[in-house]
């Protein structure tokens, strides 16, 4: 497939489907196993098309008004500046808030193959609780999921008292919880409406998928001008969110894993 080059797929009843760099692939080996070394990786692990390629996806979801959608776009631009190759799926009601909002991103540095409607996921990024059922029946076991404790585990009432905990949240056995409090460290680098940068930036540093300084320049691009003023913001709570948690413990890259900067 050919890198960095965008090309719209046809729209699904409730949103659209975006592949990034149509190109044939190799068969999807099982997840779980690097076949030019043999290194086991956990069930639910990115998975390995053959050779050296790795697939890995992840399910944004949360309520209208959240910057789901912007969130998922920065993460696929982000991936294909740093030569990945990316599907985004987006899938969303009328409603401009509180309604159910999803977006899909799978990224391969080679080979990418999958459906724009994923059965299964890696990983999954939670900003809500409301919508989040669905989304952890498709989480593989050992995945990884990152979620917003001010509302996830909580019923949607103030931050959870104790740290997320996958079987609380409905998350398949074995699942990697990584809890951040996204609106409150939000609040904490005035950026009220940065929660969803917060959370992002909290997942690109925990599996390297890609540098924080690519979702800023890709923030950058996706900010209308008439919303440039929210674009310092923006930036802080990218780099807060980043910063609050341990980097490269769900690594998906081998250099992120052999402790070489993504």
């Amino acid at each position: 497939m050919m890198r960095g080059v965008a090309r719209e797929a046809p729209r699904t009843a409730r949103g659209s489907s975006r592949p990034v760099g149509p190109r044939p692939a190799p068969p999807l080996r099982p997840a779980g196993t690097h076949e030019h070394t043999g290194h086991a990786t956990a069930p639910g692990g990115p998975r390995q098309p053959g050779g050296e390629c790795v697939q890995a996806e992840v399910i944004v979801t949360g309520i209208g008004g959240q910057g789901v959608q912007l969130c998922a776009k920065a993460l696929a631009m982000a991936a294909v500046a740093e030569g990945r190759e990316v599907l985004l799926s987006s899938s969303y009601g009328g409603e401009m808030r509180g309604g159910q909002t999803e977006a899909s991103v799978v990224v391969a540095d080679a080979g990418l193959r999958s459906l724009p409607i994923l059965p299964s996921t890696w990983s999954a990024l939670a900003m809500h609780p409301k919508f989040l059922g669905p989304v952890a029946a498709r989480l593989r076991p050992g995945g990884l999921a990152v979620v917003n404790t001010d509302l996830v585990g909580t019923d949607g009432h103030g931050p959870a008292e104790a740290p997320a905990d996958a079987a609380a949240l409905g998350l398949p056995p074995g699942t990697t919880v990584v809890g951040v409090a996204a609106g409150a460290v939000a609040e904490s680098v005035e950026a009220p409406m940065g929660a969803g940068f917060v959370l992002l930036a909290a997942y690109a540093a925990t599996t390297g998928m890609v540098s924080v300084a690519s979702l800023v320049d890709a923030m950058k691009v996706l900010v209308p001008p008439y919303r440039a003023q929210h674009v310092a913001a923006n930036e802080r709570a990218l780099a807060a969110g980043a910063a609050a948690v341990a980097p490269g413990t769900v690594p998906v890259w081998g250099d992120v894993a052999a402790g070489t900067p993504a």
